[in-house]
């Protein structure tokens, strides 16, 4: 975790996201957001401040998702990967492909810095019950299919390594904290906590090594 701001409610996210990439040194970066964050103004933000974009795409754009869509029924893609994956009884198969190929991108000029087009397809087994999904993403890199997986793999590896902790290792969700600031405090104390705990290796070396010995 390297920042956080408060917004104002719903429908202000778009102005969050905004202001939180303004607070941090993005150079070299690569900033992946959610269908949320897909906004033309952001990524011109993020390539002004010498930074990379990987944003996800729904319907909130309609007309860039269906200029996708029909991009990856037509054009030859430059790369595809795929990768499997085996966790507590669940198989997942993510395949990913990429088009650097953008002339059927309509607003293309409009998407500061956009190179790619990214599409995620995963198959995942959990008890013999098969769920299929497909997801797509614009980006300002120029990147083959596995190093895009990673990336994305990764993004979605923050519920897993943050929000998850924090909802059930420290309990936010039980939290009745309301009065003033002390919500937004105690929420970036923990957070600031799960980043000191992550940089000590030693405390984990020596849970593992009693792990090892029982």
């Amino acid at each position: 975790m390297l920042g956080q701001y408060k917004t104002q409610g719903k429908g202000h996210e778009i102005i969050g996201i905004k202001n939180l990439l303004n607070m941090l040194d993005i150079k070299d970066k690569i900033i992946t957001i959610d269908a949320l964050g897909c906004q033309k103004e952001i990524a011109l933000q993020i390539v002004n401040k010498e930074g990379n974009y990987i944003l996800a795409v729904k319907d909130n754009q309609e007309q860039l998702r269906k200029d996708i869509t029909s991009s990856f029924a037509i054009i030859k893609p430059e790369s595809t990967d795929e990768q499997t994956e085996k966790n507590s009884g669940r198989v997942e198969l993510r395949k990913c492909t990429v088009i650097n190929n953008l002339k059927m991108i309509e607003q293309k000029k409009e998407w500061e810095g956009i190179k790619s087009i990214i599409q995620i397809e995963t198959k995942r087994c959990v008890r013999n019950e098969q769920q299929e999904q497909t997801r797509y993403y614009i980006s300002s890199l120029n990147e083959t299919a596995k190093v895009f997986n990673g990336f994305i793999r990764r993004h979605w590896g923050i519920e897993n390594s943050l929000h998850w902790i924090l909802d059930v290792n420290f309990d936010e969700d039980k939290s009745r904290k309301r009065k003033g600031y002390t919500a937004q405090n105690f929420i970036l104390t923990n957070k600031i906590a799960i980043n000191l705990l992550n940089q000590e290796k030693k405390i984990k070396a020596f849970y593992d090594s009693q792990e090892v010995k029982s």
